[in-house]
């Protein structure tokens, strides 16, 4: 088995370093409410979907 030159390196990137204990980390901030508009696009959005499904069922069966 063959060893890998030091000069070229890992091709895996590497994880980033670690926050250190004594840094001020960001509290996260609240997450807002979806508005109206957002709410219903996504719920067309599953609608959509599951009656895709169920469509995509019915023509498999046969």
């Amino acid at each position: 088995m063959k060893t890998q030159p030091v000069e070229n390196g890992s091709i895996m990137p590497t994880l980033p370093m670690m926050p250190t204990v004594g840094e001020q980390r960001k509290t996260p901030q609240p997450k807002k409410e979806p508005s109206r508009m957002e709410a219903i696009r996504s719920a067309k959005a599953r609608i959509t979907r599951r009656s895709s499904l169920q469509k995509q069922r019915e023509a498999l069966k046969g």
